[in-house]
Parts: structure tokens; C-alpha cells; sequence
């Protein structure tokens, strides 16, 4: 082989190489090349170039920065127009980047309220907050620090976030967790972020994944039916007396003249698998959305819960091994059961209703990959082969800051099977909420994580409210946009109604609350064929 061929081959290789496959290396829309060879144009190029015996310089050109990293760090790009992340067994950086044009928070938002979680005390002290100054551009550092996580591997429980303001939009947050207390290096790398002129644009990077978590034939016939491509949609239904009884249900299903296939249904820790209820879903066809809050169930909404609970702790303690006889228990029966579960862990994780968010943990999204991948450790080795793996975030994340974005809790996807869609027409009964179409909340959703993940999507829970415009008109419309996203393989309605503090009707969600809805509810089912062949009365 000449010379110039086998330069070629390297090169190719190398650029078929995700960002984290190599420390060094230019980067260039998503990929490693082993040279600086290609016009940076509108790309996305980054650099990583050797510095000294302990950093390395990355050099981001679309996001306008460079900074010193540890030296030899795994570089992970993968969501670089949120943030940047530099990993070693003792220490990683994570850059974010947020821009507040047109919205109602900024620099002073970002900064009091991602540290809030810092006032309640509890698993987090705080050992310094100050104003300083990084490149001439005026910053806010805080440090902070928890206990190590005895089930983590080279937990890095020492934190230093700054937060650099470049002009009224943009702010840039320096983030650095280390394992070891008063790390010079923090210091040292924030000190060096400096800002540079921009050339190109950041992107989201999807990488090829076929893989999937291990199935067992039944579990695999199942997903192939759902979840690959050529499947047609697929919908479900919350309704919350079933399968406990399908009384209820059978009667809207006969007015509808459809049945569900897949019924939605929740937990928290404070109950073990709800195996009885699985057994009466499978022997009347129908397959269980398990949604599992690692959460108490008293004072489950955190926005709702005055001071601290003993649920800010539930992810510390299971990451401490306090729960794995619980956990251990629930596998077992998991096994037990054998059919297909669609398994969706800890849902809407990038919202601070939700205990496991991070806005409880640290500000660290970090924790919450943990978990999940304990979780499924857990599972793993107890031989559990039945569960399909839904991952899924809210569509808007609140606080929104690129720290609390959805990339940032991706467990990865050796850890997921499905990425859930969640977005609700909320209407306009509380304060600050909107009328908004299907289109209005999916279609941005739905290229944002065509563009991030190489999975199936499912709308694990949506529905449209009765107040602040037409319902009937907004299902209408829902049926004729949603086969336009052929990526998404299920649906289900969350039949319900969420209520104001004086237990008045606020978002009604219900599929039949009027003879319009029905209809026009019944009317769209009727171009998907039932999946249910048959359904028995208990």
C-alpha cells in the first residue's frame, strides 16, 4: 500500500471516530481528523493540542473560546451547542453556554437560582461564593461540596462553578468537579478560559448506535413490533383505574371503537413492583408503561413541598446502596413477570418539580446518569431481560439553563432503548401558560432529538387542556400533523384533569369531556387498527 493511500485509511478511520474515542485531535462537525487539513468555513471546528505535562488546550472556534483541560481528558461534544465535557478519573470540566435573547432570565437568574439549592442546607455545603472577573468580563464563582457516593466510581464531590458574562445575552458557566478537596487545577483551568472570535456554527451530533438492552424473545418481538422502522403508531392510554380494573376503560373504548394497546401507569419506592397489575395488563393484551419516581410519595411535587424532605435525598441514599434490597426485590419479581415491560425510570428528570432533578442534586446532571446506570447495573445482574428502556425528558426544561437541558442527563445509549417525548397543551387556566398547537410543540422537540439521538421516540404522556381554545379542533390537527413525525412510534393520551389549590378543574385533559372531543377523538382513531383484539371486563 502506497503511502498516500494508507494516510487516507488513518484518516478515514479516524473520522469515523466519535469525539470521545480521542483525547487530541482537531474536530470537525462531530468527527477526529488527524490534522487541521479541512476549511473551518461554516463548520463546527474544535481543536485539542498539547499544552504542558498536565493540560491540554481546546479550542472551540464555533462557540468562541478556549480553555486548559486535563490532560489526555475524554472529549465529549456530542451536544455542543449546550455545552462541552472533558472527563478523567479525578476531575472534569463541563462548559455551558446560554443565551437569554428573548427570554425573561439572564446573568443574575442563572446564577441565584441554579445555586439555590445551595440555601437549603441538607447533603451540600458551600465553601465559598464571590465576584470576580475571567478574561475582563465579570463572573460569579460559587464552590460547594457533598459527601462521596459510595456506589459511584471516582465520585467527584468537589464543585466550582463560574459563570462569565459576555455581554447582555450570553453567558458562558465554567463548571469543575473533582474527587479531591481544594484542587489546584480548578483555579487554574477557570483562570484560562478566555473568549476568542467565532467561525462556524455549534451543532448536536447524532452517533450511530444499533444496540439494544438484553431482551428476551418475548421482549424482542415486542419492540420489533413497536419500535422498529417500518412500525406504524402505536397508541396508549392513561387511565388511572386500569389495570387495576378495566371497567372504565372498556366503556370508553367501546365509545371510541378503539382499544389500547399500552396503559400508563405509576410508582414511587414506597411501592414494590406492581406485579399484580402487570399479570392482569398482560392477560388482557395489553402491554404496562411502568413509570418508577425514585421518590417518596408524600411530598412527591417539589414545588408543592415546603422546605426540605426526605425525597432531595432518595438519589444520595440509592447511590449510597440504601435501596438495593428494594431494588433487588423489584428485579426478581421483574423476572418473574417476563413479559415485556416498557420501563420508563424517573421522567421529566430537567424539570425542578422533580426531586431527581438536578436543581436538588448539586446542579450536577451527573447524578442522575449515575443512578440510572446503578439501576440498570442492578437489573442487569440479576438477569432481568424483559424491560424496554424509555428515557424521557420534559419538552421545556425549567429552570431553563443549558446545565438543566435534557442532553445533560443522557445516560447514553448503551442505557436506552426509547427516547420518550413529553409535551402538553397546557391552555391558559393557571398564570403563564399558553394555547399550544401539536405543531408548536412537537415539531421543535421532535428535530432537536432527531438531530441528538439515534432511537425510536415515543410520546410516553401529552394531552390538550379545555380551556383557552378549541379542544376538538386541536385533536383534529394532532391527527393530521402526527404522521409527519415517523420517528415516533407510540402515543398516549394522559386522560385526566390537574386541579388548582381550591381542587378546581385547571387543565382538563380528559378524551371525553365533551360529545365534540369524543368525536373528534374517535374520528382519528379510527385510521389506526386496535391494538387490543380482545378485552375481558374485571
Amino acid at each position: 500500500m502506497s503511502k498516500q493511500k494508507l494516510l487516507l485509511a488513518v484518516c478515514l478511520l479516524l473520522a469515523l471516530m466519535p469525539p470521545a474515542a480521542r483525547a487530541e485531535g482537531f474536530f470537525v462537525d462531530g468527527y477526529v481528523y488527524a490534522a487541521d487539513a479541512m476549511d473551518a468555513g461554516g463548520h463546527d471546528r474544535k481543536s485539542v493540542v498539547g499544552y504542558d505535562d498536565v493540560y491540554d488546550l481546546f479550542t472551540d472556534y464555533a462557540n468562541g473560546y478556549r480553555l486548559l483541560i486535563p490532560k489526555g481528558s475524554a472529549v465529549d461534544i456530542s451536544a455542543s451547542s449546550l455545552r462541552n465535557v472533558f472527563d478523567t478519573p479525578d476531575l472534569a470540566v463541563e462548559v455551558y453556554y446560554d443565551n437569554f435573547a428573548g427570554k425573561t432570565a439572564g446573568f443574575r437568574e442563572l446564577v441565584n437560582y441554579s445555586n439555590k439549592f445551595l440555601r437549603r442546607g441538607g447533603a451540600h455545603r458551600i465553601t465559598a461564593e464571590y465576584q470576580t472577573a475571567v478574561d475582563g468580563h465579570p463572573a460569579v464563582t460559587a464552590k460547594w461540596t457533598r459527601a462521596k457516593l459510595l456506589k459511584v466510581a471516582n465520585d467527584k464531590n468537589h464543585y466550582m462553578a463560574t459563570s462569565v458574562r459576555l455581554n447582555r445575552d450570553e453567558t458562558y458557566t465554567v463548571v469543575i468537579k473533582s474527587a479531591l478537596p481544594g484542587d489546584k487545577r480548578a483555579e487554574r483551568i477557570t483562570g484560562s478560559f478566555s473568549f476568542i472570535a467565532r467561525r462556524g456554527t455549534p451543532r448536536d451530533y447524532r452517533y450511530p448506535y444499533a444496540g439494544t438492552s438484553p431482551m428476551n424473545p418475548a421482549t424482542r418481538t415486542v419492540y420489533e413490533e413497536i419500535f422498529s422502522p417500518g412500525s406504524g403508531l402505536t397508541w396508549g392510554i392513561f387511565e388511572n383505574s386500569a389495570p387495576q380494573t378495566f371497567r372504565q376503560l372498556a366503556e370508553k373504548e367501546q365509545a371510541l371503537g378503539h382499544r389500547f394497546r399500552i396503559l400508563l401507569r405509576y410508582q414511587t419506592v414506597d411501592e414494590p413492583l406492581p406485579l399484580a397489575h402487570l399479570e392482569r395488563a398482560w392477560r388482557n393484551g395489553r402491554l404496562v408503561e411502568l413509570t418508577l419516581a425514585t421518590i417518596h410519595e408524600a411530598g412527591a411535587d417539589a414545588l408543592k413541598t415546603e422546605g426540605a424532605t426526605d425525597n432531595a435525598l432518595v438519589a444520595y441514599e440509592i447511590l449510597n446502596g440504601k435501596y438495593d434490597e428494594y431494588f433487588a426485590l423489584y428485579a426478581q419479581d421483574l423476572k418473574k413477570f417476563g413479559k415485556p415491560v416498557l420501563f420508563r425510570l424517573n421522567n421529566e428528570m430537567n424539570g425542578d418539580w422533580c426531586w431527581y432533578s438536578a436543581f436538588y442534586t448539586a446542579r450536577d446532571p451527573r447524578i442522575y446518569v449515575e443512578l440510572w446506570r446503578y439501576i440498570r447495573k442492578l437489573f442487569d445482574e440479576a438477569g432481568v431481560d424483559n424491560l424496554i428502556w424509555i428515557w424521557n425528558p420534559h419538552d421545556a426544561s425549567l429552570p431553563d439553563f443549558a446545565w438543566n437541558s435534557f442532553a445533560a442527563y443522557y445516560p447514553g445509549d448503551e442505557y436506552v432503548d426509547v427516547v420518550g417525548l413529553t409535551g402538553y397543551n397546557a391552555g391558559t387556566y393557571f398564570p403563564g401558560e399558553k394555547w399550544r398547537s401539536f405543531e408548536e410543540i412537537y415539531r421543535p422537540l421532535y428535530d432537536r432529538y432527531m438531530s441528538f439521538f439515534d432511537k425510536p421516540f415515543m410520546i410516553t404522556e401529552f394531552s390538550s387542556n379545555s380551556a383557552g381554545g378549541d379542544k376538538a379542533a386541536w385533536i383534529r390537527d394532532m391527527f393530521a400533523k402526527i404522521a409527519e413525525y415517523p420517528n415516533i412510534k407510540a402515543a398516549v393520551w394522559w386522560n385526566g384533569v390537574d386541579y388548582d389549590r381550591n381542587d378546581n378543574p385547571g387543565r382538563i385533559y380528559l378524551l371525553d369531556d365533551s360529545p365534540e372531543v369524543s368525536a373528534a377523538m374517535a374520528e382519528g382513531l379510527r385510521a389506526y387498527p386496535s391494538g387490543v383484539k380482545a378485552a375481558a371486563v374485571d
